[in-house]
Formats: structure tokens, C-alpha cells, sequence
């Protein structure tokens, strides 16, 4: 899932999760996916152009008629009628004589009509549906990372001191429970000879007493090295998911002394008795007062992530319904 290479540092296997996680929320939701084709709410002009050429002659002349409630697009519709030819410059559409077919035709071209306007309608509401989960899931991966819906970048005011942000899970401050404060929390440390994480961290100073401006600078040591191989990932359901599952696995320090629930909920090593950066056993966050009663699918960011990953999945649920109409 990672694509960054697995070391034997103290905190490397939490950073590889948490650099996946990064990668995920910070892909590329495909507009393709979400601009599914034909979805307009226009009928075929076949249909339009049928029923114009079965309206009774006393009519012909008329501004409006049934289904046609405009003069501009009754005047288009017989201009097709007239006009349109096949290859073999013959008429693609002839009036026939009145008959009680004819008026049968009539009837059974409106409701045809009818039925196709509602279909294009319904497909449309699905278009506008779709562009709105995709923004949706846009906003919950920024604020994942970020720990806003806007943000498109790490600011101070979605950090925390050490104290509060790595050591208090973020619970002083919602907005910094989020993907890049973790990074700088389990990698920026007092001592950065050579990095817990990873070669080359060494400017993630992020140590006991810090404040937020240091957490940001040490973020953005370490994720200069948490950077996709090749392109930025596609973002699926799947891969945020696997992404939440993947720091789940590395959730958990039983050496951590800080509280009584073993360490449950601490992303780091060391035998430490708080995540304060004093030393790399100290270098963690410790999400136990973010959860709460709760489990850690309550901390802000994951719980970003798994919003973004149902607004994706009712995506796939209407693109479905929209194959559909348009087949």
C-alpha cells in the first residue's frame, strides 16, 4: 500500500501507515468518474421531430402544440421535419395522412416523450448528485490532512503545541487531530541525528515545550520523503480504506506507561510516560483522550477519511443507477 521503503527506525513502520494514509487522502479523485456521459435533460430531437410530423394539418400552423410550449422550439422542430435528409437525400421524417393511426402515433409519441423528459431529468439530478459527493469527498480529504475543508496546505492554525497536539491527541484542538500533526508528531523529535522515521528528517524539530510553528516546519521535513513515486494516487474507496486499516495495524504501544489502557492508542515506541518529544521514546501521539469513550475511528482525520470513503461508495451507487438510464 505504501510506496515508501520499509526501514528499521524506532517509528518507521507508523510512519510508512501514516505516509500511506498522506498519499491517499492527497490522490486524485478522477473527474472522469464523476462525469458520466449523456447525463443531460435535453430528449432526443428523433422524438421531438416524430411527434411534430404526426400533428394533425390544422395545427401545423400553430405557435405552440402538446408538448411543444414555445414557439421558438415548435418553428425548430417542424424546421427539422422539413429539412432533415438521409444520405440518399430523402426525407428522414414524412407527415401522414390523418387517420386514427395517425392520431394513435400522436398519442403514443407523447407519452414517449413524456417518459424520455422524465429520464433525462432524473439523469441530471444524478449528474448534479455525483459532482456533490465528489466535492464532499474532496472536503473531508483536505480537512484529513490539513484539518480543514479548504486548506490545501499545512498552516499554523491547524497545529497545536507538543504538549497539546501529540501528548493530548489534539483534544485541546480539534482542527489539529489531522494527517499532517501526525506526521510531525510521531517523527519530529528533540533529537534528529539521522531521523526516527526516516534518512534525511533531520530538520523535524518538533521536541518537548515546542509550539505549533515547530510542528509545521517539522511536517514538512518529513513529508518531503512521504512523496508517491511516480504520480499521485487515484483515490477509490478501497484505497482510503486499506489507508485507515494500515495505522490501525500499527496502533498500540504496550511499553507506553502514560496511561492504563496499555498504550492503546499511542503511534509511536518506546517505553515512555507521554508523547512530549523529550527523547525518541517520548517521540508519539497519544490519541487516548481523543477517543474518549469512543474507538479511534473518533479521531478527526480518521473519521474524515472514512466520510470521504461514503461519500465515494454512494457515488458508485449512482453512477450504477446512471448506466442504467442511459442504456
Amino acid at each position: 500500500m505504501t510506496s515508501v521503503a520499509h526501514s528499521a527506525r524506532e517509528n518507521a513502520q507508523e510512519y510508512e501507515a501514516l505516509c500511506a494514509a498522506y498519499q491517499a487522502a492527497t490522490g486524485t479523485i478522477e473527474p472522469a468518474d464523476f462525469n458520466t456521459a449523456q447525463a443531460d435533460a435535453e430528449v432526443p430531437t428523433a422524438v421531438k421531430a416524430l411527434y411534430a410530423a404526426t400533428i394533425p394539418e390544422e395545427h401545423c400552423n400553430n405557435k405552440t402544440f402538446g408538448i411543444f410550449t414555445t414557439d421558438t422550439e415548435f418553428t425548430a422542430v417542424k424546421d427539422t421535419v422539413k429539412t432533415e435528409k438521409n444520405i440518399d437525400k430523402s426525407p428522414v421524417y414524412t407527415r401522414p395522412p390523418e387517420s386514427p393511426g395517425k392520431r394513435a402515433a400522436l398519442t403514443a409519441l407523447e407519452r414517449l416523450y413524456n417518459s424520455a423528459k422524465a429520464t433525462a431529468g432524473q439523469a441530471e439530478e444524478k449528474q448534479k448528485e455525483l459532482q456533490s459527493l465528489k466535492e464532499k469527498a474532496e472536503k473531508f480529504l483536505k480537512a484529513a490532512v490539513f484539518g480543514h475543508e479548504t486548506a490545501t496546505e499545512a498552516k499554523e492554525e491547524n497545529f497545536d503545541t507538543r504538549a497539546n497536539a501529540c501528548n493530548g491527541g489534539g483534544n485541546a484542538k480539534a482542527a489539529s487531530q489531522n494527517l499532517a500533526q501526525a506526521l510531525a508528531c510521531v517523527c519530529g523529535t528533540a533529537s534528529t541525528n539521522n531521523g526516527i522515521c526516516v534518512q534525511g528528517e533531520d530538520q523535524a524539530n518538533y521536541g518537548t515545550g515546542s509550539g505549533a510553528s515547530a510542528g509545521v516546519s517539522a511536517y514538512k521535513a518529513i513529508v518531503a520523503k512521504c512523496q508517491p513515486a511516480t504520480e499521485p494516487k487515484k483515490v477509490t474507496a478501497e484505497l482510503l480504506t486499506a489507508a485507515v486499516s494500515q495505522v490501525e495495524s500499527v496502533l498500540g504501544n504496550k511499553a507506553f506507561t502514560g496511561h492504563t489502557n496499555n498504550g492503546r492508542y499511542v503511534l509511536g515506541n518506546g517505553a515512555a510516560a507521554n508523547c512530549n518529544g523529550g527523547d525518541s521514546s517520548a517521540t508519539c501521539i497519544d490519541y487516548t483522550k481523543a477517543v474518549g469513550t469512543g474507538t479511534f475511528h473518533k479521531v478527526k482525520w480518521v473519521d474524515n477519511m472514512l466520510q470521504a470513503t461514503k461519500e465515494l461508495k454512494k457515488s458508485y451507487t449512482i453512477r450504477a443507477e446512471l448506466a442504467k438510464m442511459q442504456a
